[in-house]
C-alpha cells in the first residue's frame, strides 16, 4: 500500500470512529458506546505509531512513559494535578491509572508537535514551538475534562468536583518538558496523521462540550 493510501484510509478510519461515537453519544447511545473508549483510543494509537514508523526514536517511548509516570504521581499523590481517580472505564491499571494513559499522552504530545510545525514555524528557535505545542495540547485537554467527568473516566476530590488550576498547570508543565527532547517531525504521512488526529479530537470533544447527552 502506497503511503498516500495508507494516509487516506487511516484518516477516514479516523474520521469514521470518531463522527460514530460523537453522533451515537449525542443521540442517547453513551451507555454503548463509552466503555469502548479505550478501545477508540488504541486503534488511533496503532494507526498513529504505524504511519509514524519512519520517525520512531527513543522519544516514543519516552513520551507516554514519562506522561504515564506523571499520571501515576499524581494519583498517587495528588500533589501534581490535584486530587483524582480514574475509574474503571479506560480499562486495566497500574498504579491506579489506566495504561491507555500512555498512549494518549503520546497522541497528545505528538499531535500537538506535528500540527505546530506544520503552521511552518521554524524548528528553531525551539522554545516558542514547545510552548504553542504545551498551550495547545493543555488548551485540548480543557475540552476533555468536563467530558471526562460526566463519562465517568475520571473524578476529581475536592469540595466542588471542579478541575483545579494545577491540573492545567501541571498538563503545561509536564508537556513543554517532554516536549523539550521531541524530535522535529519529518514531513510525512505520520506528521500528516498526528495532526489531523489532534484536530478531530479537538471537534469530537467540542461537540460533546456543546450539545446536551446522558452518560
Amino acid at each position: 500500500m502506497k503511503p498516500l493510501n495508507a494516509f487516506r484510509s487511516s484518516l477516514f478510519v479516523l474520521i469514521v470512529l470518531h463522527a460514530v461515537g460523537a453522533i451515537g453519544i449525542l443521540a442517547g447511545f453513551a451507555p454503548l458506546l463509552l466503555p469502548l473508549s479505550a478501545v477508540n483510543l488504541l486503534i488511533a494509537a496503532a494507526i498513529l505509531v504505524g504511519l509514524s514508523r519512519n520517525q520512531w526514536s527513543a522519544w516514543w517511548l519516552l513520551a507516554p512513559l514519562g506522561g504515564f509516570i506523571a499520571e501515576v504521581a499524581g494519583v498517587q499523590t495528588g500533589l501534581l494535578f490535584g486530587a483524582y481517580s480514574y475509574g474503571s472505564s479506560l480499562g486495566p491499571c497500574i498504579g491506579g491509572v489506566p495504561l491507555m494513559l500512555g498512549p494518549l499522552w503520546l497522541m497528545m504530545l505528538w499531535g500537538s508537535w506535528s500540527l505546530i510545525h506544520r503552521l511552518k514555524l521554524q524548528a528553531k528557535p525551539k522554545l516558542p514551538n514547545i510552548l504553542l505545542s504545551a498551550a495547545i495540547m493543555t488548551a485540548l485537554d480543557g475540552l476533555i475534562e468536563p467530558v471526562a467527568i460526566r463519562a465517568g473516566w475520571w473524578t476529581w476530590h475536592n469540595e466542588m468536583g471542579t478541575v483545579p488550576w494545577t491540573n492545567y498547570a501541571s498538563w503545561f508543565g509536564v508537556a513543554a518538558l517532554l516536549l523539550s527532547f521531541a524530535p522535529a517531525p519529518k514531513r510525512d504521512e505520520g506528521t500528516s496523521i498526528a495532526s489531523a488526529l489532534f484536530l478531530i479530537f479537538t471537534v469530537f470533544f467540542t461537540l460533546l462540550n456543546l450539545f446536551p447527552w446522558t452518560p
